[in-house]
């Protein structure tokens, strides 16, 4: 929209006359000269704002802007922290899944765990029974092998008695054998002297 063009000198005019009606130099404005000078000078100001009028507006536009960055910073904040307690939620439940996992885990390794001590113990209380076997017949063989070695120290002692039997029966022989012979000896002497005797006789 194009801006509206005026009167240069009227406007400067009009622009004296109210500075020095603000300045106190003159009598106040009639209506009159108000409706006279107004009319331009409001045109003007609209399409030239004073400083204090600018300073104003800059004012509030700053203040207005600090309004939003508080507001965008509080958001911010809040935001963040949402997201922080999301991102803390999200891992908390993630931790807690991973602990019950982990649990489940244990759980699971403690019943296995569970399973092969009752195994274990079970191959213990055979290992003992069989343990217990092997000793009595390890008792069992150590007093068969008692009873057998006495047995063979008896029949060692009848052994040594036999021998000596069949010693003093070898002896016997020798001696019944000598006698036959010295016997015989006599007996062959006895015929000869018989057989000398006849001779003799004859």
């Amino acid at each position: 929209m194009d801006k509206p063009t005026y009167d240069k000198n009227a406007v400067n005019s009009s622009l004296t006359y109210y500075s020095t009606v603000q300045a106190g130099t003159i009598g106040g404005p009639d209506e009159k000269d108000i409706e006279k000078h107004q009319p331009p000078l409001v045109a003007f100001l609209k399409v030239h704002p004073k400083p204090a009028d600018e300073i104003d507006e800059l004012t509030g536009k700053v203040q207005t802007l600090e309004t939003s960055k508080s507001q965008l910073e509080e958001k911010i904040k809040q935001t963040t922290a949402s997201l922080e307690l999301c991102q803390n939620q999200e891992t908390v439940a993630k931790q807690n899944k991973e602990l019950e996992e982990l649990t489940q885990q244990l759980e699971t390794k403690e019943e296995e765990h569970g399973i092969k001590l009752q195994e274990l113990e079970k191959q213990l209380e055979l290992l003992k029974q069989e343990k217990k076997q092997l000793s009595d017949e390890i008792e069992q063989q150590n007093a068969a092998a008692k009873a057998l070695n006495q047995k063979h120290g008896v029949l060692e002692k009848e052994n040594a008695g036999l021998k000596q039997m069949l010693g003093e029966a070898q002896k016997k022989k020798e001696e019944i054998q000598t006698l036959e012979q010295q016997i015989a000896r006599q007996a062959k002497e006895h015929e000869e002297s018989q057989k000398q005797l006849q001779e003799q006789v004859s």
